[in-house]
Order: C-alpha cells, then structure tokens, then sequence
C-alpha cells in the first residue's frame, strides 16, 4: 500500500490542479447531505460559470418561476456576471430592472428576493417586504424560498402565487424573529412556516 496525508506531493498536485481547472460538480445525493455538501463544494471554489452554463441550458426549457439573489439574477438577465450563491454583492433594487426583461424573454415568472422583493411575468411586477435579514445565515434560507415558490405557483395564478409564497415565508419568518440565536431562529423559522394559515375574506 502507498499510503497518503496532506502533505503528500500527490495531495498537492492534484489539490493545485483542482484548483487550476475549477470543475463544476452536480451532485446527486440524499437530502441530509445536500446542504453540507452544496456548503463544502462553495467553501473549496468549484467553478460558478460552468454553473451558469447549467443555468442557461436549463432556460430551454418552459420554467414556472425563477427566484434568485441580485448578483445572480443579473447574470441570467444579461449574461454577465456570475452566481455566487449566498454572496450576492448587488441589491434587489438594483436587479429589478433586469427581471422583467429575464421574465419576458423566457416566458416564466422571474423573482428576486432582498429588502424589497420583486415578482414579475414581465408585464405586471409586484413587490413586498418583510421577513428576516437572518434569513441569509441559514442554508439555504432564500434558496428554499425558490422551492417553496415553485410548489406554490404551480398550483396557482403564477405571479400571484409566486407572491405568496414570498409572502407566507416572509411572515414567517417575521414570526420567528423573537428567537435570539441563529439556530433558533432557523427551527422557529421552520415551525411557523409549517403551521402558518390564512383568513379569506
């Protein structure tokens, strides 16, 4: 046996050409270990534009809905740019001029999500506030947002629904706010979204 540590040449060249290349990997896992394996391969630096390449494939097909930070968002809209998960380093505000032409050119309901939302099919944008700024710490607390949308505007009007979804995960969280550590919140967070009703008029 060749036995190998960290400090091995080997390590180091493979380390240094993984690095050099920066492939992107879709990993297919269970669902416990999604989130620390999506948080590890962010942490080593695997290759966001080959991510956004993904991104762009995706885009030929008819989407529901697509909810993203700023930094990203813009990336799709104008093909500049690219995806940093989390790290969005421009604001909702500033990507909602490029939403309703991302909405319009692909047919789908475009979202982005910040202080101020924004929600559009490309002719009608509606917008609302809320929630938590905690929010950004779990992981993936707007990125769930994504899902929960897209399970919600597929059951009804499309920016409306879209909008609500927005709007029932923002209250929730809103409601788990008097939880004073982060973990906490992310727990209260989850419980209150699962109870949380409406009233119809």
């Amino acid at each position: 046996m060749d036995a190998r540590s960290w400090t091995s040449l080997s390590v180091s060249e493979e380390f240094m050409c993984f690095k050099a290349r920066k492939p992107f990997c879709y990993g297919i896992t269970n669902y416990i270990a999604a989130t620390l394996s999506a948080n590890v391969l962010l942490a080593v630096g695997t290759d966001a534009p080959a991510y956004d390449q993904v991104v762009w494939d995706l885009l030929t097909f008819r989407l529901t809905a697509i909810r993203d930070n700023a930094s990203e968002l813009i990336a799709l809209a104008d093909g500049t740019g690219s995806g940093r998960g989390i790290d969005t380093t421009l604001t909702s505000d500033q990507a909602q001029p490029f939403l309703q032409n991302l909405a319009a050119r692909t047919g789908t309901i475009a979202a982005v999500s910040g202080p101020v939302d924004y929600i559009t099919d490309g002719v009608t944008t509606l917008t609302l506030s809320g929630g938590d700024a905690r929010l950004t710490l779990m992981s993936p607390g707007r990125g769930a947002l994504g899902a929960y949308s897209g399970v919600i505007a597929n059951a009804g009007s499309k920016p409306e629904a879209v909008a609500a979804a927005h709007a029932l995960y923002a209250e929730a969280a809103h409601r788990a706010s008097a939880a004073r550590e982060t973990a906490s919140f992310a727990i209260a967070f989850i419980d209150h979204l699962s109870v949380i009703e409406v009233d119809l008029p």
